[in-house]
């Protein structure tokens, strides 16, 4: 039940969080926080153990109860009542451990040193599903033998209201594999089903192009402390505002991923994202040629760099001054058809309306040649 101590980087998600949290380490003093209901998914178990468990009963076998691969998860309870819970391994050969401890008024790492902490567990050596549930063994099982088939099931503890506890899970096998743990079955609420959850938002406002800065306001909700930006271009910062943004020049454009992660008092974390485009240039130009062959190069008619231009108007006509093709949207291009026929090879002129970044209004006619 020894294992050598080492140092992984791995992501622990909550379904109904959709987001990963980094891991700091396995001890009780930091443990996850169950902010909400769902299933908690820990893809890789890392190797390794600190401490010896105590556990009451459990002396006379002479084994040594060891925090093997430890997980923890800490919670309040907000309405008393038991405590459901069911582990599944990916593996169903691995055999999981568990053990509750009631530390309300205690240092988390009194869990290593004080057993009268232990309110519930079960360390049968029987591999698959474990947890609490009705009819689970009503007693703290000690080690046991796999072919034993010892039940891995304790009964449900009772929870009492206000108390801070902690779950923690140690993996006896060696085989990295990961698990699910979901809450449910029992009467006790472990999460503040009568506050809204923590929620991280953003909003932007500033131009497209390369030397216009970008601002970014916080919306985030529901008492957040400390935030987390990643700008997507290896800038970062911890201020709530960040303020002003200028995004490097990328030749050709760029998008840049933006995240930001707030947390609130309990280590409770939620993520916002959005993409911001930086164009290479915001100069609006209509190309005087262009050779729709289907070669990947140069195939479409359009006004260059128009994304995100108001009351944009771009209307192509023939040489007869019929109007072959017409959009006011700047991703909407002409790919030389009309009714799905092909246009003669020839001149073709174009009118473009527009209201530029700068809010002044622009018309423009020209002439683009088509080649095929």
């Amino acid at each position: 039940m020894k294992a050598a101590s080492q140092t992984i980087m791995f992501f622990i998600s909550v379904d109904c969080l959709a987001q990963l949290f980094p891991v700091k380490s396995q001890l009780a003093s930091t443990a996850f926080p169950v902010c909400t209901a769902g299933t908690f998914k820990q893809l890789t178990v890392p190797m390794g153990s600190t401490h010896i468990m105590l556990l009451p009963n459990c002396t006379a076998d002479s084994m040594e109860y060891l925090d093997t691969n430890p997980f923890w998860y800490s919670f309040t309870c907000f309405t008393g009542g038991t405590l459901g819970f069911l582990i599944t391994p990916s593996d169903p050969g691995d055999d999981y451990d568990w053990m509750i401890y009631d530390i309300t008024g205690h240092d988390p790492d009194d869990a290593y040193t004080t057993v009268g902490l232990i309110d519930s567990g079960n360390w049968a050596g029987t591999p698959g599903l474990t947890g609490s549930r009705n009819g689970g063994n009503a007693r703290i099982e000690c080690a046991t033998f796999p072919p034993d088939s010892i039940t891995s099931f304790s009964s449900m503890p009772v929870l009492a209201e206000g108390h801070h506890y902690l779950l923690f899970i140690s993996h006896y096998n060696q085989t990295e594999s990961g698990y699910s743990l979901y809450f449910g079955g029992g009467t006790a609420i472990i999460y503040d089903s009568g506050t809204k959850p923590l929620r991280a938002s953003f909003t932007t406002n500033g131009g497209m192009c390369p030397q216009d800065l970008i601002s970014f306001n916080n919306t985030s909700t529901i008492d957040p402390v400390s935030w987390y930006w990643n700008f997507g271009d290896g800038n970062t910062s911890e201020d709530k505002n960040p303020g002003s943004h200028l995004f490097p020049h990328v030749n050709g454009g760029k998008i840049f991923n933006v995240s930001l992660i707030a947390e609130n008092s309990i280590g409770c974390k939620d993520t916002a994202t959005a993409q911001i485009t930086k164009l290479q240039s915001c100069e609006v130009t209509v190309p005087n040629a262009f050779t729709p062959n289907g070669d990947g190069l140069n195939d479409y008619l359009y006004p260059v760099n128009a994304l995100s231009l108001n009351d944009l108007e771009f209307r192509v006509f023939n040489r007869f001054g019929q109007l072959i093709f017409e959009s006011r949207d700047a991703a909407k291009k002409w790919d030389g058809r009309l009714n799905g026929q092909m246009q003669p090879n020839g001149t073709y002129i174009w009118l473009l309306h527009y209201t530029d970044y700068s809010g002044r209004i622009v018309k423009e006619t020209g002439s683009t040649l088509l080649i095929r």
